[in-house]
């Protein structure tokens, strides 16, 4: 499969990856540079400009696609099991059935947290992560018994958090999080969809899911200190698209 050299061929070579995504492990990392890339040509005259790192993400591709997959067949007479994740980047999934020696793989699940998303919580992620996970499992578990299997407490997320986006997006997530055949439970083994993307710690630290973002607010008081000084502070910040991380700047004076 020879590399593209226009936006043209780029978009029919990712037009392929997609048919396949399902089977591929950690697919929307894996394609995350080449998006990028794509994205770029159409401001340099439909022309690729590739670098080390994307050509080492076409390569791990192609590879990624050529390879057979060791995936499991659904049995419709058995449990499904859903794992999620999300590392603040990149939200994974795998569905699964148990066997005798453990979960087998049958499908995988992965895509971007939207610019949205990617300045919440790390809880109200993972409730975005969850609702993800179980819309794309749909097409094969077709209203079997499902168990999705999360990091946080998410229902608890979804009735409770006072700063998720709009109502529409919750109202979206209660649609899929409440299917008469599924069951959410909190993960307390180690959750297979972890070794899709570097996880963060962020799901390792011990704390209440419902109440956490609340808390977090709570740190920022309304009242001023008594005898403090008297600042004026105007800034402005934004979430790099391409990476997720925030950038914010501040200017502060003191009162004369």
């Amino acid at each position: 499969m020879p590399k593209p050299t226009t936006t043209k061929q780029m978009q029919q070579f990712l037009g392929l990856c997609n048919s396949v995504r399902q089977w591929v492990f950690d697919y929307a990392t894996l394609i995350a540079p080449l998006l990028i890339m794509l994205k770029e040509s159409h401001a340099t005259a439909n022309k690729i400009h590739w670098t080390e790192d994307r050509e080492m993400a076409f390569q791990e591709l192609k590879k990624a696609i050529i390879n057979a997959p060791v995936l499991g067949t659904p049995d419709y007479n058995k449990q499904f099991y859903l794992f999620c994740h999300c590392n603040g980047m990149t939200m994974t999934a795998v569905l699964t059935h148990k066997t005798s020696l453990g979960h087998k793989p049958i499908a995988y699940y992965s895509g971007l947290l939207d610019p949205i998303m990617k300045g919440h919580y790390p809880c109200e992620q993972a409730l975005a992560t969850a609702a993800f996970a179980v819309q794309k499992s749909t097409t094969i578990v077709m209203g079997s018994p499902l168990t999705l299997n999360v990091a946080h407490v998410v229902l608890a997320i979804l009735q409770k958090s006072k700063s998720t986006p709009t109502t529409q997006r919750v109202s979206g997530y209660e649609v899929i999080l409440s299917l008469p055949s599924l069951q959410v439970v909190r993960c307390h083994t180690v959750n297979p969809a972890t070794f899709f993307a570097h996880p963060v710690t962020d799901d390792k630290q011990v704390h209440d899911c419902a109440n956490y973002a609340s808390e977090e607010e709570r740190k920022v008081g309304e009242d001023p200190i008594p005898g403090s000084m008297l600042l004026f502070v105007d800034g402005s910040s934004f979430i790099d698209q391409e990476t997720g991380i925030s950038h914010s700047g501040a200017a502060v004076v003191k009162a004369e």
